[in-house]
């Protein structure tokens, strides 16, 4: 899990929190943290203490948070990487759904946060995405009019730019 962060402090302990109470919990958490300066730092220290999967590195200037996210993206080791913001919350199933539906279906590129019912824990697949390839999904997902968002769980290769992004 990838979050930059820049005086996230707020939100921060409940963000947090959610990833940790993840029903998946063979992860590791690395924060970035963009210089923030509204004790941000406390919380993710505090945590980072009691759990030894969460990794903290420090920019003193805030860099933006797609270089945040780039640099966090440098650090992570897994098959895939999920992309996530300091204030967003996830549901406690988000993970393992997520996983599950990226073992399930190999073309799939990422699986999206906004595809979670907060109820079930159920993971949809957007309705728009199907019959699309990989390298329209990823452009999509990419695109400034996309309503997707970044946040969610992607196929470590293809967001580190390993695998071409064509079809077989």
């Amino acid at each position: 899990i990838c979050m930059s962060i820049f005086n996230c402090g707020e939100r921060l302990d409940k963000v947090i929190q959610s990833l940790l109470e993840q029903t998946f919990s063979d992860f590791e958490l690395i924060i970035v943290d963009n210089g923030s300066s509204d004790g941000s730092a406390e919380i993710y220290n505090r945590y980072a203490e009691m759990d030894h999967r969460i990794k903290i590195y420090k920019i003193e200037t805030n860099v933006g948070s797609a270089r945040g996210s780039g640099d966090a993206v440098s650090y992570a080791k897994g098959k895939y990487i999920m992309l996530s913001s300091g204030n967003y919350r996830w549901h406690k199933r988000f993970i393992e759904n997520a996983f599950f539906q990226m073992e399930m279906n190999h073309q799939a590129v990422k699986c999206s946060g906004s595809g979670v019912d907060e109820i079930t824990g159920i993971v949809a697949i957007p309705p728009n995405t199907v019959g699309m390839t990989i390298t329209e999904k990823v452009q999509m997902f990419l695109s400034e009019n996309s309503n997707v968002g970044i946040w969610g769980l992607y196929r470590a290769d293809v967001l580190k730019g390993r695998k071409k992004l064509y079809e077989p």
